[in-house]
């Protein structure tokens, strides 16, 4: 049959040209298939590669680069294996790593891979067999057959029990006929066997009850030559348990005699046996009976290269010649009914219940109904309706469980075990409560645990309900897995102690328990967890519950522990926010623990609690200290000091300086006043920190006002080394002088700065201390020494002085001294004084001390005793020289001599006294300044000339020549009048000269020079002192210099010379080069500075030198006489001015001279630029056919200079010459375009091949309409992507539209396109030619720039193309956002597929906004498919607001599998309005999550019955029993009303309605209710209720009942009694005929509930 009833589907899967479209092909060497996996390995260039693809998931195509070509592919897992020079190795194709490899040296035959572990490898000889994937060895196997030596190996395999192994081998016969044969080989009994036939293959298959698969070979054969009959055989290899196989033989109907067998594929999923013909004929048969199923025709591209099975379709995959593949696949849907169809019922039947397939149900009815009425055969019934999905039913299930056993089995049973034998078989809901509750009550719960674990049962709430009381942990499982009821997860969850997992648990379903209940359930529980859970709820945004309602929760139990820890975890991050919390946790642990606060406050965690608030609690609790902290009020502080039993002084000290001064000093003042050892230390140590802070005076009168000295002292102590404050000085003065501490006022007064000294001396002066030296240190410190000599000499303290001399400051030395002779001291108590001295002192102070006061010659002996004992020192020499200078024969020697005095001092005592002695005191110094001083002020300039030649100090003859102020012209005569020349030596009178030059006094040195050479003399020929006199002369005196270079030869001409021309004297210059011969210098000398052309011409003449022409050239090339330039630069052969005269005649356009001037140069150089000048300049004089002998000849021309120049020079026909030469194509073409010669231009830049080129010749086409020149140069641009952007602007500022599309059009075919092309191109149609854009965008839109194209589209307004783009982009929101904005461009299928992707969840509202509007009618489809990720709620207010709420019923059922509130609440109102009181129910029944008790007073005064009764079942759900037992009542529901009372457990609404019905005479509901309500009812309050309204009759069951009971207790306690008294130790087994746990009445009567209404 063919159409949709064929049981087989054929599609072309796969193709090699699909694969590679966009990529470089791949030239094909080998190609396969195995399974679900096809590879191609191919030629790239000079490099192999391999393609791989799974058909099942083909946007995934792998390609790599290989090196072997020769491989075999898994047919279900990426692997790939390839052999390369003996060694084989498998790969990951997906990961691109290796698995394995080993190495295989044997010639390769055949080889594949095999049950998923192993490959098959044929050699020449012999086959092996390699498991992979262990890296082990390679195995052989058997060896092939002799018959198989010249045989071609198409094929091999091996069972999956791995017992056999088979090769297929072919050659040629005749008649186009091939000769084929297997060797089948036995791996356990290693014998092999030859089979005559074209095709095998091995299959598994269950048979009949066997525990295990038979190993089955499938044969195919043909039944002779010349026969189109072929045979198919299928026997048992290897039995699987008792029951055999019998053989199976079938005929092969083929169409030809030439087709036999290719390929025989085994579906183990369906059964089939598929076979494929040589000429394309396909055959499906039964595996079982070998029944013919299916037989057709295919028609293939190609021929058959290989076939592999697929089992995933029930079929396999054929490998075509062409690289396609092509599927064949079972058609599940058609299967059974086209056997049915051809009247093959029995099969038909077979598949549908082996393999689950539609098509057959009524056959499956009716078949089970034969077995089950009329055959009564209930054991096959079983088997049947177990093993077909349409009879597993309630139904079924009831009927086996009414017929019970059969022959001692169980038909129930029987169903069960058939459906639990099927490895991919579930019990449905109604088997699975069934199976369950058997072993629950058998009290075998692993057996639900172990099907569960099977995935044989549907997991349910009934279930979880059931096996809860056994097993806990079980029912979680179960619960869990069914889906629908996390309320019970959570509940067992928290049962089970396992908090931890709630919160994951209700994140991960969604689901919202009452997590405040959980959280108290938890705390009661005392878990070591609790904290932990705690955290959980807090630990997410939003909070699943509020944190300061956890603390509320923990409060209220007291778990001040736990809430500390939750409350530690929680507030990790200490911001102003969670002040209120940290307030709470202080308070919680102050109250109850102590410690814990102390700790928490100490680590300061915390620190936006309620400090004020926390203080309180600190102070009654005695944590002074944090008290101390907290408090801002300096009454608080002050009491809490006063409070504290033991200080922290560290913290006391760091917390008072967070106060202000005030507070601060008030704490202070409290301290002190209050006394104590303790406090006033404390007081000291925050005086001494914060002394600045506090001020050191506020301070000091605090201490002084309590008398606390020894604090005082102490205070300033700490104070007294950083305070500047003079009254602190003093005060710390006097209080150590008042505790006797005089070390330390030692101290104070020695190194103060600060303390007033006038009332520091009048404070000790008054002290009458019996040590002086604080008043010492104070008086020598502060330059009081009078004073103190004064005070000391007057209380006749000789030794204080001494120790001020000798040990305090002997420097004071000379102060003393002078203030002892000032006070009348006797000489010997002075010298008594200084010659105790053993301290280096100041001897100049003391020798001024000693001489103003006419005592110095006391000094003399003392002095002369020290230079005798070696005392070096430079002032006691000075003194001693000063003491000889008031009279003494020996001075003079002693200056001359002596070397440690100071001749400056002494020079200077001596400059008044006898200023003779004072040059011999400085001449032995060399003290320049001092000599010239003295020499100037006492006129001893004859000693001042001798002191300058022998000292020859430049410096020094600078000092004196600098300044005229009337002693250097005395100088200068002195030296012209004394000047000893023979007795000078030359460096002297270098000094000398170089002196006055440098002091500029020309005149006086040239009348020195004149003195020492023209006078004659030893230096009359000395070269240097003539250049200096010349040049002086030069300088100084003009007039002399022609005189002196006439007389003088011996000095520097050259540089003289030029100092002359320097100076303008040009004829004495000219003068000394000519004396001297410098030609060119005097040559330059007339031109440059005397401008003489006609007299340095003459002079050239007369000395005819080259050089002297060239100057004389160069210099009239410079003064524009260009020409008679050149023509003394020709005389002179000078080449090396070219640059210059081709400067000067381009500049004049004289390119005849240029011409000669080169010609004479390239005679005698070969230069690059002599060459280019000439030729340019042949070409500015249109020499045309100079410039082609020039570039024929041998040259050194830069031709592309040349021809540049004379392209920019407009001299194209020479530009054209030249560029010719150069074989510039470029140039050359830019030549012709000037020149109009468009197709040479054109020929000329193809040769050039240059982007440039070819745009500058396009742009000259474009711009002279050559379009069809113009496209041709076009095509050489756009083929570069940076270029096609200047083409573009310029066509289209042209406006050339039509033009610039065929340009890009003819484009597209070049081998070179890239993106730019098809972008430009896509754009130029949206503006130009939009009708285009979607065929080029159906084509290209992988090859363009999507951004660029998008915004050209848009701006068109091209809206169904936007969305296309958009689309190919996965720009998916702006797509749809483009559908719903532009309703012209929506369409349904695209706007489904692109709205699902969608990642912002607001165009999903958009969307439906726009359904609503424009396509109601598809709303609740599109609302579907987006449910999984619509924000229900937000959807439904909107429709509610919109008024369209109805619209979206469909929707609303759909997602209500959610739970979600506000869709239960209005899909229930839906369904209200539409009075669907049995959707309603189902409605509440399954979906909990709404306002019961809202809904259920909606409901309560409804019109309908239905909908108040649901109300009672609302308010019975909610436990409000009143409110629906009085609904219940009042609509006379009063069966609803019984069961209600009894399901609340509770006796007052009991009595209540049993009341009601005594009262109302409802007599039957009376006895009912002491049926159902039994164990809530008190006997008594019974009796007197049915003798009151005499209906004991009607209470007489419940009597009985109760009388039973107590008879039964009473004789279990007699029972026990017994057993007491007999002390008998063994246990009773016996069963009471009474349970007094089964609160049911135990007769048999049945109220009637009829009477009820």
């Amino acid at each position: 049959m063919a159409g949709i009833t064929a049981p087989l589907v054929f599609t072309e899967t796969l193709s090699l040209n699909s694969l590679q479209q966009g990529l470089t092909q791949l030239s094909v060497v080998k190609a396969a298939v195995e399974g679900q996996h096809v590879a191609f390995v191919g030629k790239v260039d000079d490099r192999i590669e391999i393609i791989f693809v799974d058909v099942t998931n083909q946007a995934n195509v792998v390609r790599r680069q290989v090196v072997a070509s020769e491989f075999t592919i898994h047919p279900t897992l990426p692997l790939v294996a390839f052999l390369h020079n003996g060694k084989l190795q498998v790969y990951d194709i997906q990961k691109q790593q290796r698995v394995s490899g080993i190495n295989f040296e044997h010639p390769l035959s055949f080889w594949k891979f095999a049950e998923n572990e192993y490959i098959i490898l044929v050699s020449d000889k012999a086959v092996f067999r390699w498991k992979y994937n262990d890296n082990s060895e390679v195995r052989k196997i058997f060896d092939r057959h002799t018959n198989f030596a010249t045989r071609r190996i198409i094929d091999a395999g091996m069972d999956s029990k791995l017992e056999y192994m088979y090769i297929l081998g072919q050659q040629p016969g005749e008649n186009g006929d091939v000769i084929s044969s297997i060797q089948l080989y036995s791996i356990e009994r290693a014998a092999t066997q030859l089979i005559d036939a074209y095709q095998m293959s091995f299959a598994t298959w269950k048979v009949g009850n066997n525990p295990k698969p038979s190993t089955l070979l499938v044969i195919g054969t043909k039944q002779g030559k010349g026969s189109n009959v072929g045979r198919l055989s299928v026997v048992e290899l290897s039995s699987g348990g008792p029951e055999t196989f019998q053989k199976r033989v079938v005929d092969v109907p083929f169409n030809d005699v030439n087709d036999y067998p290719i390929a025989i594929r085994v579906s183990e999923k369906f059964g089939l046996l598929h076979v494929l013909s040589r000429h394309n004929n396909i055959f499906a048969y039964e595996l079982e009976t070998i029944t013919p199923i299916y037989h057709s025709v295919i028609n293939l591209s190609a021929p058959v290269v290989s076939v592999t099975g697929f089992e995933a379709v029930g079929g396999y995959n054929i490998l075509t010649a062409d690289n396609s593949v092509v599927s064949i696949a079972v058609n599940e849907k058609t299967l059974v009914p086209f056997m049915i169809h051809n009247g093959k019922h029995d099969i038909a039947l077979k598949f549908a219940t082996r393999c689950t397939l539609p098509g057959a149900e009524e056959i499956i009815v009716r078949k089970f109904e034969q077995l089950f009425h009329n055959d009564r055969d209930y054991i096959k019934a079983a088997e049947l309706a177990a093993a077909t999905p349409v009879l597993r039913t309630p139904e079924s299930l009831r009927l086996f469980r009414s017929v019970g056993n059969v022959n001692g089995t169980s038909v129930a049973n029987v169903y069960f075990n058939t459906i639990l034998k099927n490895p991919g078989a579930v019990l449905n809901k109604v088997e699975t409560l069934e199976i369950s509750n058997c072993a629950v009550n058998q009290n075998r719960p692993e057996l639900v645990e172990k099907l569960l674990a099977e995935k044989k049962l549907t997991a349910c709430e009934e279930l979880g309900d059931m096996v809860k009381r056994v097993n806990p942990r079980l029912a979680m499982s179960i619960y869990i897995q069914a889906n629908d009821c996390p309320g019970k997860v959570v509940q067992l969850l928290a049962e089970q102690g396992e908090f931890d997992k709630i919160i994951n648990f209700c994140t991960t379903t969604n689901f919202a328990p009452d997590y405040v209940g959980i959280l108290r359930n938890v705390i009661t529980s005392h878990s070591p967890k609790t904290a932990d859970f705690a955290y959980s709820l807090v630990n997410v945004r939003p909070y699943l519950v509020e944190p300061e309602k956890v603390v509320d929760c923990f409060e209220e139990f007291g778990e001040v522990e736990n809430c500390t820890k939750f409350l530690f975890r929680f507030l990790t991050q200490d911001i102003p926010e969670n002040g209120r919390l940290q307030t709470r946790a202080i308070e919680m642990n102050l109250n109850h623990t102590p410690k814990v606060a102390d700790a928490i406050l100490s680590r300061r965690i915390f620190n936006h609690y309620d400090k004020p608030y926390i203080a309180q609690l600190c102070e009654k609790a005695q944590l002074y200290h944090h008290a101390l902290e907290m408090y801002d009020n300096v009454s608080d502080i002050k009491r809490v000091l006063t409070l504290i039993p033991t200080f922290d002084n560290e913290k006391i000290v760091e917390f008072c300086g967070k106060l202000s001064a005030e507070d601060c000093f008030e704490c202070v003042q409290e301290l002190v006043k209050h006394g104590g050892p303790e406090r006033v230390q404390l007081a000291t140590l925050i005086a001494n920190k914060y002394s600045d802070f506090l001020g050191s005076d506020k301070i000091i009168k605090l201490f002084e006002t309590y008398r606390q000295n020894g604090a005082l002292f102490y205070y300033l102590q700490s104070i007294v080394n950083t305070s500047t404050d003079p009254e602190v000085h003093f005060k710390y003065i006097q209080a150590a002088v008042r505790n006797k501490q005089m070390k330390d006022a030692e101290r104070v007064c020695r190194d103060s700065q600060y303390y007033d000294p006038q009332q520091v001396i009048a404070f000790l002066k008054e002290a009458n201390l019996q040590s002086h030296i604080p008043l010492i240190i104070v008086c020598d410190k502060h330059d009081r020494i009078k004073e103190l000599i004064e005070y000391l000499y007057r209380e006749k303290a000789m030794s204080s002085i001494e120790i001020l001399a000798t040990q305090v400051n002997p420097k004071r030395l000379p102060a003393i001294v002078g203030a002892l002779f000032d006070l009348d001291c006797p000489d010997d108590q002075v010298k008594k004084l200084i010659n105790n001295m053993r301290r280096d002192f100041d001897i100049d102070a003391l020798v001024d001390a000693c001489s103003t006061r006419n005592r110095l010659r006391l000094l003399q002996t003392w002095l002369e005793n020290r230079i005798q004992n070696g005392a070096t020192d430079t002032p006691t020499h000075n003194a001693l020289a000063k003491v000889y200078v008031e009279g003494s024969p020996f001075l003079e020697r002693y200056l001359k001599e002596d070397k440690y005095y100071d001749a400056k001092v002494i020079g200077e005592y001596c400059e008044k006294r006898n200023p003779h002695l004072a040059f011999i005191a400085y001449e032995r110094e060399q003290l320049d300044e001092e000599i010239v001083k003295l020499c100037y002020d006492n006129a001893l300039f004859k000693n001042l000339v001798r002191y300058l030649l022998s000292r020859a100090d430049p410096a020094l003859w600078e000092r004196v020549l600098r300044d005229d102020d009337g002693n250097r012209r005395k100088l200068i005569d002195h030296i012209v009048q004394f000047i000893q020349v023979e007795h000078q030596s030359p460096e002297d009178i270098s000094v000398m000269v170089k002196a006055f030059v440098a002091a500029g006094l020309s005149q006086g040195l040239l009348d020195v020079l004149e003195k020492l050479i023209i006078s004659g003399g030893s230096y009359r020929e000395h070269r240097n002192l003539q250049t200096l006199m010349v040049v002086t002369a030069i300088r100084e005196a003009p007039n002399r210099v022609m005189g002196y270079i006439t007389v003088l030869d011996n000095y520097d001409a050259p540089a003289i010379a030029e100092l002359a021309v320097s100076h303008q004297l040009y004829e004495e210059a000219f003068e000394i080069y000519r004396r001297f011969d410098v030609n060119t210098n005097a040559v330059t000398v007339l031109i440059e500075n005397l401008k003489d052309y006609k007299r340095a011409y003459d002079f050239a003449e007369r000395v005819n030198k080259p050089d002297v022409w060239s100057a004389l050239g160069l210099a009239q090339l410079r003064n524009d006489q260009v020409a008679e330039g050149i023509e003394s630069l020709i005389r002179a052969g000078q080449d090396n001015a070219v640059q210059e005269v081709v400067q000067k005649c381009t500049e004049r356009e004289l390119y005849d001279e240029l011409v000669k001037y080169l010609q004479m140069a390239r005679k005698t150089s070969r230069d690059t630029t002599i060459d280019t000048e000439l030729c340019f300049a042949y070409a500015k004089t249109n020499r045309l056919r100079d410039i082609e002998d020039l570039l024929t000849n041998t040259n050194r021309v830069d031709i592309v200079v040349v021809g540049d120049r004379c392209y920019e020079h407009n001299m194209f026909d020479a530009a054209k010459v030249v560029f010719s030469f150069a074989n510039n194509f470029s140039k050359s073409a830019l030549t012709l375009v000037k020149l109009g010669e468009w197709q040479g231009a054109v020929d000329a830049a193809r040769k050039a091949n240059s982007v440039k080129t070819w745009k500058v010749v396009c742009f000259a086409c474009v711009e002279r309409k050559e379009f069809h020149l113009a496209m041709v140069c076009g095509l050489q641009i756009v083929i570069h992507a940076e270029e096609i952007e200047e083409l573009l602007q310029f066509y289209q500022n042209r406006g050339y539209f039509e033009e610039l599309i065929q340009l890009l059009e003819a484009a597209l075919s070049s081998e070179r396109t890239h993106v730019a092309m098809f972008t430009e191109l896509a754009v130029l149609y949206t503006k130009h030619k939009p009708e285009k854009l979607h065929d080029h965008l159906d084509m290209f839109w992988t090859r363009m720039n999507m951004r660029k194209v998008l915004i050209a589209t848009e701006a068109a307004h091209l809206w169904a193309d936007l969305v296309f783009l958009y689309d190919k982009n996965e720009d998916y929101e702006n797509a749809a956002l483009t559908m719903m904005k532009h309703p012209a461009a929506w369409k349904e299928g695209l706007f489904k597929e692109v709205i699902v992707k969608v990642g912002n969840v607001e165009i999903f509202f958009k969307a439906a906004e726009f359904y609503l509007e424009y396509h109601p009618l598809l709303l609740n489809d599109l609302l579907i498919a987006l449910s999984s990720r619509l924000d229900h709620t937000r959807l439904v207010t909107y429709f509610i607001k919109a008024d369209q709420l109805a619209i979206i019923k469909p929707y609303l059922r759909h997602v209500q599998t959610m739970n979600n509130k506000i869709v239960n609440e209005n899909l229930n109102q839906l369904l209200i309005d539409d009075e669907d009181y049995k959707g309603l129910r189902e409605s509440i029944d399954v979906y909990n999550n709404f306002d019961n008790v809202a809904l259920a007073q909606q409901l309560e005064n409804h019109e309908l019955l239905e909908f108040r009764r649901i109300s009672a079942y609302l308010y019975r759900r909610n436990n409000r029993w009143s409110t629906s037992i009085e609904l219940c009542k009042k609509d006379k529901l009063y069966t609803d009303a019984i069961e209600f009372a009894s399901e609340s457990r509770n006796q007052e609404v009991v009595q209540e309605l049993i009341t009601y019905f005594i009262e109302n005479e409802l007599h039957d509901c009376f006895s009912t209710m002491l049926y159902k309500c039994y164990d809530l009812l008190k006997p008594d309050y019974v009796m007197e209720l049915a003798w009151k309204h005499r209906v004991t009759d009607y209470a007489m069951p419940y009597y009985i009942q109760t009388v039973k009971n107590m008879n039964s207790r009473m004789e279990r306690l007699e029972y026990q009694l017994e057993e007491l008294k007999t002390k008998d130790t063994k246990q009773q087994d016996e069963q009471l005929a009474f349970n007094p746990h089964d609160h049911r009445m135990a007769i048999g009567y049945t109220p009637n509930y009829n009477s009820f209404a």
